[in-house]
């Protein structure tokens, strides 16, 4: 048997989704379906069912019992009561939790849809294709977002920060002297060159391999033949191997003819890239 505070019960009333049935007092006891008699000290149920009981039913002490009489802000519940109350308080929890429920898996589908709509914004920016020069110059932009959550739209600013450029160093180009005398010893110079890139070969190609098809195309044996392949990678990862080869600048226009190389083999004029420095971590 429970003793309860009045206004807890009111509060408990209001909340529990159950449909309160007021019962008349009955003549006999609830609990031992004896008599109450007008010298009996019957003792009504505050809960749901309105029924009574005699004071020795109760089984409360006869000081409970006094304090019922003297503080009529406790309650007294009978168990048929205090279980119904108890079930509409777990039906209530259920209700909140199962109305949360559907908020909850939406809120995280709508996180982590704009996570992976930023992530490809970003992805594909990272590879857009900007010269250097461009990218010295332009100035951040911004991504402009607009976030949904209950209904409430918010829009947010996602700052692109500029990719760090390199910057190559330009030299004045060398003056070669005509003083006759000679007091020290130098290197002649580099014989001006054009160069040919040949790509999708076959990876046990070698070097001496393209020197030699270079010589009975062009007739030519002045070949620098180099193949570009990172420090890094190793040749069983790469699906095919490609070449850097360097003939005399006076072949060029037959070295671009696709008459003078064998069926089926890949080129162009090779071009030099900068690459973009390695960020610093």
């Amino acid at each position: 048997y429970w003793l309860h505070v009045a206004s807890s019960l009111s509060a408990i009333r209001s909340l529990c989704p159950i449909t309160l049935v007021v019962l008349s007092s009955t003549d006999s006891c609830s609990a031992c379906r004896g008599p109450l008699g007008a010298e009996d000290s019957a003792y009504c149920c505050d809960g749901f069912c309105n029924d009574s009981f005699h004071g020795s039913c109760l089984g409360l002490s006869q000081t409970s019992r006094k304090e019922l009489f003297r503080n009529p802000q406790l309650l007294w519940v009978c168990p048929s009561s205090s279980v119904m109350m108890g079930d509409g308080a777990r039906k209530m929890k259920s209700d909140i939790l199962s109305g949360l429920e559907p908020m909850s898996h939406r809120m995280k589908s709508e996180i982590l849809g704009e996570f992976d709509r930023r992530f490809t914004c970003l992805r594909e920016l990272s590879r857009s294709s900007v010269t250097v020069e461009s990218r010295s110059a332009v100035a951040p932009k911004a991504i402009e977002t607009s976030v949904s959550y209950g209904g409430i739209a918010k829009e947010s600013t996602l700052p692109v920060q500029p990719q760090q450029a390199t910057t190559i160093p330009r030299y004045a180009p060398l003056v070669t002297g005509t003083a006759p005398g000679g007091f020290v010893d130098t290197v002649p110079a580099r014989k001006p060159r054009f160069w040919l890139f040949f790509s999708h070969l076959k990876k046990y190609t070698t070097e001496e391999q393209i020197a030699h098809m270079v010589h009975q195309c062009l007739g030519v044996t002045d070949v620098i033949v180099r193949r570009l392949l990172a420090r890094d990678r190793d040749i069983s990862s790469v699906p095919f191997l490609s070449f850097k080869v360097g003939v005399p600048l006076t072949l060029q226009e037959k070295a671009m003819d696709s008459m003078t190389w064998p069926h089926g083999v890949r080129f162009r004029e090779f071009e030099d890239r900068p690459r973009l420095a390695k960020p610093m971590r």
